[in-house]
């Protein structure tokens, strides 16, 4: 069986920051896609989500490709 951790960075990083944590879930294999213009939506969560599009459904489409 392989186990492995979808990793989603944070607003302005990238995949390879993301990655740093890897060392400390042992063996499993790491998933880290990159966000669009490093953001996975341009404004705040806070937002309403009408406000967030069509970033925020791009975002989702790319995490479900992985």
């Amino acid at each position: 069986m392989i186990k492995a951790m979808v990793l989603l960075h944070g607003r302005g990083a990238d995949s390879k920051d993301i990655m740093g944590i890897s060392h400390y879930f042992g063996d499993l294999k790491f998933i880290a896609p990159d966000a669009p213009g490093r953001a996975w939506y341009p404004y705040s969560f806070l937002m309403p989500v009408e406000k967030n599009e069509p970033s925020l459904t791009n975002s989702l489409q790319i995490v479900k490709n992985v």
